[in-house]
């Protein structure tokens, strides 16, 4: 892990560039905060990754967090994909002859 001191570094000096980033792409405030901590949560633990200058550091973070939006996209894309309420499934039962009890259509 990161010293302390350089985590409050990054953040003094990027975390309004981070924000901003999250901000623009997600499509909800709390999304917007977990990418954010994703973002400098990823920062602090990569403490292999080297720097070649601030500048490297701050792109390194603003892509971080980028990517860290776009997996909170996925993760909540593919729960509304998998969610469905007992007024889906009737509609289903309605149509669907297979979904009958005792129907062989599926036969």
């Amino acid at each position: 892990m990161r010293p302390q001191s350089d985590i409050e570094e990054a953040m003094e000096k990027h975390a309004d560039a981070v924000w901003r980033v999250c901000v623009l792409q997600c499509s909800q405030r709390q999304d917007a905060q977990d990418a954010f901590q994703n973002a400098f949560l990823s920062y602090a633990l990569a403490d292999t990754t080297r720097f070649n200058d601030d500048e490297h550091r701050k792109a390194w973070l603003l892509r971080t967090a980028s990517n860290a939006c776009k997996d909170l996209w996925r993760a909540s894309s593919r729960r509304a994909a998998h969610q469905t309420g007992p007024d889906d499934l009737a509609a289903v039962a309605a149509t669907d002859a297979s979904a009958q009890p005792g129907s062989f259509a599926s036969e």
